[in-house]
């Protein structure tokens, strides 16, 4: 990740990363998970504060089952 772009695609891993690096300073989120999360990322006051343990995500079983083919 170069140091003085903003995190991409995973804001889940990206926030942490990008809370340790002095030059960055946003992050770019994109809710691409939120169907098949059972606590999706919520952002407060422009601030994501991770949850649980981890990267804090867990799955909504019965929604990953909806999109099974």
């Amino acid at each position: 990740m170069n140091p003085e772009t903003p995190g991409h695609l995973f804001a889940e891993a990206s926030s942490h990363v990008l809370a340790v690096t002095p030059t960055a300073h946003w992050i770019e989120y994109l809710d691409l998970a939120r169907a098949i999360l059972a606590e999706p990322v919520e952002i407060v006051d422009g601030t994501i504060t991770p949850r649980g343990l981890g990267l804090g995500l867990y799955r909504d079983e019965a929604a990953i089952a909806r999109y099974l083919v």
